[in-house]
């Protein structure tokens, strides 16, 4: 587990705590981002572009088969 990732699971604990009626991917991610150590931001934000590109490009690979299955 990435430092990034056991931040975000600490976030979501924490919220789930504090906020049982609820809360958005954001408030997660703001949370993570705050208990995060400044030594490990810059790795952590190559972490999230890398992980944020890595989405898109799995969304069009997925697009792309149901558009061809559509065909």
């Amino acid at each position: 587990m990435t430092p990034l990732q056991a931040m975000f699971a600490q976030a979501e604990e924490e919220l789930l705590s504090a906020r049982p009626e609820g809360f958005t991917p954001e408030d997660i991610g703001r949370r993570a981002w705050e208990l995060l150590p400044e030594a490990e931001r810059d790795q952590a934000w190559a972490e999230l572009l890398y992980t944020y590109w890595e989405a898109i490009a799995a969304d069009r690979e997925t697009w792309g088969r149901i558009d061809e299955a559509a065909s």
